[in-house]
C-alpha cells in the first residue's frame, strides 16, 4: 500500500500478473518504491513501483510494477533498500535465491543499478551485481538489508554482520567475543551501521541479544551510551540510522517491550 500523508486513504499498489500478494519495504524522495510481488511462498518475485502525486493530492503510478532479475540460476528476489535518484539512476539492495528447481535454495545479497528514461519510466534493470557471502557455512547465505547513497550496503551472511562497500563482497564486520550471531540493519551515507547481536553468557547457557552501532572501525554496545539511570533495562536491536546519527530501535523500558529513539549528544 501506498500512503500520501498520515490523513491519506491508502491506495493499492498494482502487483505482477497472477499476484495475489506483496510487501512495499523501502521509499526514496521521487517516488521509487521496491518490494516484492508473489502468489506463493515460492514465487516471490522483487519488483519497482514509481508513484506520482499531483498537485491535487491523487497518486498515479508511471507503469506496472518492474520486476527485479535474479542472477543466474536463481528463481527469486527481493528488493529490500533503495537510494535515492541520482543522475538518472538508483540503486537497490536485497537478495536472489533459488537454483533452478530448489526455490528455497540459498541466498545471495545483491544491488541492482536501474536507470530512470526522461519520461519518467522506468528502465529495465539490468543482472544484479552479486555482493557474495562470507563463506562461514555451506550452503552459504546473505542477504542484503540496506544501502546508502555511495553503493556501500550491509546485512547479514551465515548468521553474521556484513559490510560491503561499494564494488566490493561482503566483509565480515567486527564483533565482541562469544558472539553467536547478528546482522546488520542499515548504514547511512556516513558508512554508520546499525544492528543487532546475539553475544553467549558465560558458559554459553544463554544468549541475549544487544543492539550495536559499527563506526570508525569499532562495534559500540548501544547500552553503553546511554545514563544507567534512564530505564532502558536492554536496548535489543537497532533497526535505522540517518545521517545526523539518530538510531531507531528496540528494547525493554522498565517491563515493557518499546520503541526507542537515540539522539547523539552535542559535541
Amino acid at each position: 500500500m501506498f500512503w500520501n500523508g498520515l490523513d491519506a486513504a491508502p491506495v493499492d499498489l498494482p502487483l505482477l500478473p497472477e499476484d495475489t500478494e506483496g510487501s512495499a519495504l523501502g521509499i526514496n524522495d521521487a517516488g521509487i518504491i521496491v518490494g516484492f510481488s508473489s502468489h506463493d511462498a515460492s514465487s516471490e518475485k522483487g519488483v519497482v513501483w514509481r508513484v506520482f502525486v499531483d498537485e491535487n493530492g491523487d497518486v498515479s503510478f508511471v507503469d506496472e510494477p518492474v520486476p527485479l532479475p535474479p542472477l543466474d540460476g536463481d528463481t527469486r528476489t527481493a528488493g529490500l533498500d533503495l537510494t535515492e535518484l541520482i543522475d538518472g539512476s538508483f540503486q537497490v539492495s536485497g537478495n536472489s535465491r533459488g537454483e533452478a528447481g530448489t526455490p528455497f535454495g540459498p541466498a545471495e545479497a545483491v544491488v541492482w543499478t536501474i536507470g530512470v528514461n526522461p519520461d519518467g519510466m522506468l528502465a529495465t534493470p539490468p543482472a544484479p551485481a552479486d555482493l557474495g557471502t562470507l563463506g562461514l557455512s555451506d550452503p552459504s547465505n546473505s542477504y542484503g538489508n540496506a544501502i546508502n547513497v555511495f553503493g556501500d550496503a550491509c546485512g547479514s551472511s551465515d548468521g553474521m554482520p556484513y559490510v560491503a562497500p561499494a564494488g566490493q563482497t561482503a566483509q565480515p564486520l567486527p564483533v565482541p567475543r562469544n558472539t553467536h550471531s547478528g546482522l546488520a540493519f542499515d548504514i547511512n551515507d556516513l558508512g554508520e551501521i546499525v544492528g543487532g547481536l546475539t553475544i553467549l553468557t558465560k558458559g554459553g547457557a544463554y544468549a541475549p541479544s544487544y543492539a550495536y552501532l559499527w563506526k570508525d572501525g569499532d562495534a559500540i554496545d548501544l547500552k553503553t551510551q546511554i545514563d544507567r539511570k534512564s530505564g532502558w533495562g536492554s536496548l535489543w536491536n537497532a533497526n535505522a540510522i540517518n545521517n545526523a546519527g539518530i538510531i531507531a530501535g528496540r528494547g525493554r523500558f522498565d517491563v515493557e517491550s518499546r520503541g526507542f529513539l537515540l539522539i547523539p549528544n552535542e559535541p
